[in-house]
Formats: structure tokens, sequence, C-alpha cells
């Protein structure tokens, strides 16, 4: 656990452990208590904390907090969502790990290099989201 916050500084400890927190507390005071989407929930925010920390571990939380989701929109209806998680997210995520093991920080393995996108790259992210989009 040590490793994990090796690179954190004080505040993004505590932003993490604030919005663990506010789960917490939003999950004991409310009168649903879904447990199963409370623990989702927690695994979401600390994927998106991993993120954007640059963590080589981040797409794996990621995949677990996607497959979670698609369960829950299972049983609530969210036929959309279960489609967005389960044929973009989880891919998108599988992608992730490739890329980002590819891309380790020299100097530290569990973080990635970053990145610029060039103008190429805009014009192509614009043409597959105006393809997934309509294809969506």
């Amino acid at each position: 656990m040590r490793n994990f916050f090796k690179n954190w500084n004080l505040f993004e400890i505590c932003f993490l452990i604030g919005s663990l927190l506010a789960l917490v507390l939003c999950f004991v005071f409310s009168a649903d208590k879904n447990v199963f989407s409370f623990v989702a929930s927690l695994i979401g925010v600390l994927s998106v904390i991993t993120v954007a920390k640059g963590l080589v571990i981040a797409p794996f939380i990621d995949i677990v907090y996607n497959v979670l989701y698609a369960i829950i929109s299972i049983f609530q209806g969210y036929y959309g969502e279960l489609i967005i998680y389960t044929l973009i997210m989880i891919p998108i995520s599988v992608m992730a790990i490739i890329s980002w093991r590819k891309n380790r920080n020299k100097d530290n393995k569990d973080i990635v290099e970053v990145n610029t996108i060039g103008l190429k790259e805009y014009i192509y992210l614009a043409l597959v989201t105006i393809v997934a989009s309509v294809g969506f």
C-alpha cells in the first residue's frame, strides 16, 4: 500500500480520502442500502482518481468498475448504459492497458509518460466520434 501512494502529494491523498468518505456518508444516510452499487461507486472513484494520476493500474481498476456498472445497468434496465460499458468502455480499458504498459515513465514504472495530442490526432478523434455517435 505504501508503494501505491509513493508519488501522491498530500492534496491528492486528502482528495481520495474525502471522495471515498463522501460516498460512505451518502450510503450511511441514504434510504436505499444497495451494497453492490456502493462498492461499485467506491471502485469508480478510485478508478477516476488513478486515471487522473496516470497510474498503470488505473485501467485494471476501470475494467472492474465497468463490469460492476454493466451489472447494475442490467438490473436497473439501463440498456444504453449496458451497451456503452460493455461494447465501448471495456475495450477502451483493454486498449489502455496495452498502451499504458508500452509508455511507462522511465523513472517510475508505475506512471505513464504524458503525451500531447497533435492536430492529426484531433482529426482522427473527431472522425471516430462522429462515426461512433451515428453508429450508436
